[in-house]
């Protein structure tokens, strides 16, 4: 406990992930691969158990998994925002 209902932190991920993508008039494209994420945001504590998060993340992978745009790419990045319960 650190006093405070906003609470900044640091994270990271890793997985293995799938994308499909359909192109109009290029047709379909499909891959899967090992992805890693970074990650920095803060929760904001509305009740002693329930929290708002938000944070920045940084996705890559060794294949060719994000949409972008007409393309599919090794990188993503994007703001999240949910919410949190803690039993």
């Amino acid at each position: 406990d650190i006093g405070s209902p906003l609470v900044p932190f640091v994270g990271a991920a890793a997985g293995v992930q799938y994308s499909k993508i359909d192109i109009d008039g290029l047709g379909s494209d499909s891959e899967t691969g090992l992805m890693g994420e970074a990650q920095l945001g803060a929760k904001a504590f509305i009740a002693n158990n329930i929290a708002i998060t938000m944070y920045g993340f940084f996705e890559f992978s060794n294949a060719e998994i994000y949409s972008n745009k007409r393309e599919l790419g090794k990188t993503d990045f994007g703001l999240r925002v949910g919410m949190n319960s803690y039993f």
